[in-house]
């Protein structure tokens, strides 16, 4: 045991707030309405089901913001303009569409990072590791410009306990094997359990791993606890909790964490 320990704390879809000893690190919050206000959806299908957990101009300093990519429920600009505003130390980290998105602000242009494949050490900061791994939304896809995925998961290593963020995803050849690094161990993993059907597709929804997946995935990993998310938002893209409820039932091998907005829960190592 090394005694070491972070806090995870789940914002709502996809949203993940780690505070480390001396380090903070969040996640693609969604801590507004943007998605309606930003005019990506309409307000019948994608108002929020709950109010924020925490305004963004409440949060903690923040010292790296991750986004796995550029949709306006993970890149939510109404909400990184106020963290930015508030950190301006602080660096955010996100594919290239992402970082288009937010050179429009002009007090992001100094705090963009490029996410790199290979385990990097955050710029001034010894105590963040990450890398970036592909995500299938529905397929992995590469940035013409830049060669960059366009979906990213992250691994992030604060004080020695390796959290696997996906995004959204679905499995794909390979997603196991890019993983496991020989590095490091998986402890967390958040992963989204809303699933996808036809339905959905028809309206232009792009899904995402069902609870069953979600399980199968984060045990082919070795992780020691699973976070779902992305079920709990939008109505319209949500599985029935019941049905997640049934999938998670029987699973006696793994630390199955779910958590309602706002919830925190410590991890130690």
């Amino acid at each position: 045991m090394t005694g070491q320990f972070i806090q995870i704390q789940y914002l709502g879809q996809a949203g993940i707030l780690l505070r480390g000893k001396n380090t903070t690190v969040i996640i693609d919050p969604y801590l507004s309405n943007f998605v309606v206000a930003g005019g990506y959806g309409n307000a019948e299908l994608f108002s929020r089901n709950f109010l924020p957990p925490i305004l963004p101009e409440n949060l903690p300093v923040i010292d790296a913001v991750f986004i796995t990519h550029d949709h306006a429920d993970h890149c939510d600009l109404d909400t990184l303009r106020v963290i930015a505003a508030n950190n301006p130390k602080c660096f955010f980290i996100g594919p290239a569409q992402v970082r288009e998105h937010l050179k429009v602000l002009e007090n992001f242009r100094n705090q963009l990072v490029i996410p790199s494949p290979k385990i990097s050490t955050m710029p001034g900061n010894q105590e963040i590791e990450y890398c970036s791994l592909p995500s299938a939304h529905y397929k992995i896809e590469q940035n013409f410009h830049s060669g960059e995925y366009e979906c990213l998961g992250y691994l992030i290593q604060l004080d020695d306990i390796v959290l696997y963020h996906s995004g959204d995803t679905i499995l794909y050849n390979g997603i196991v094997e890019n993983i496991l690094n020989p590095k490091w161990g998986v402890d967390i993993a958040c992963l989204p359990v809303n699933g996808r059907d036809e339905i959905r597709e028809q309206l232009g929804i792009v899904g995402n791993l069902d609870a069953y997946e979600a399980v199968d995935l984060a045990l082919a990993i070795n992780a020691k606890v699973l976070l779902p998310m992305h079920n709990d938002l939008f109505t319209i893209n949500q599985e029935d909790p019941e049905l997640v409820k049934t999938a998670f039932s029987k699973v006696k091998s793994l630390d199955i964490k779910q958590m309602t907005p706002g919830e925190s829960f410590v991890y130690k190592k």
